[in-house]
């Protein structure tokens, strides 16, 4: 096994733990934090669409865990964790900036964009209403059709995460022929042990 098939497969153990994602979320929001400046404002419904938008997004793209197994058998499970590990860190990039746009509109300073990343805090980013009092722009994506949208879609990601799964759970149990992946899988755990030996 070689390194970077030995760095696949632990990172598919850690994402094999619940909320795994947050920490790179948070990475990918201090790069955003730091690197990205924001000059415009985002009302509270295309902020929180916007948002759910984003989540969604990345939960939907957890299907490519789907072929984690051909991944293991064929050698390119490296791939599939670079692929992950990216998607989560542009989505923390993306919710920074979300949170930015919608903490200047709020407070008219980008300084309370953390905030979104706090719980109970981050209600307050978003309920709290423009700072200036400006016309809403019409149409789907902003007021309240935006707010509802991103209801929808906040139930999205909740089936999406249980289908993902779920589907991915079926698949393993009813593949016929795990003997390779297994084979690999043991020698992982091999080296791992090995590892916290030495």
């Amino acid at each position: 096994m070689n390194t970077l098939e030995y760095a696949a497969l632990t990172y598919t153990e850690f994402a094999s733990v619940v909320g795994y994602n947050l920490g790179i979320i948070v990475l990918g929001a201090i790069i955003g934090g730091i690197f990205k400046p924001v000059n415009y404002k985002m009302q509270r419904g295309a902020y929180y669409l916007n948002m759910m938008l984003a989540v969604f997004i990345g939960t939907a793209l957890q299907a490519i865990w789907f072929f984690s197994l051909d991944a293991l058998v064929n050698g390119y499970l490296i791939l599939l964790a670079i692929f992950d590990f990216a998607v989560w860190l542009i989505v923390g990039f993306i919710l920074v900036v979300l949170n930015k746009a919608r903490s200047l509109d709020a407070f008219g300073t980008t300084g309370y964009a953390p905030l979104g990343f706090i719980p109970i805090a981050n209600l307050w980013l978003l309920f709290k209403p423009s700072k200036e009092d400006y016309p809403s722009p019409k149409g789907l994506t902003h007021g309240i059709p935006a707010a509802l949208l991103g209801i929808i879609l906040f139930v999205g990601i909740r089936i999406t995460s249980v289908w993902n799964n779920e589907i991915i759970e079926k698949y393993y149990t009813s593949n016929n022929n795990p003997s390779q992946a297994e084979i690999i899988r043991r020698e992982f755990n091999f080296q791992v042990q090995l590892n916290r030996v030495g």
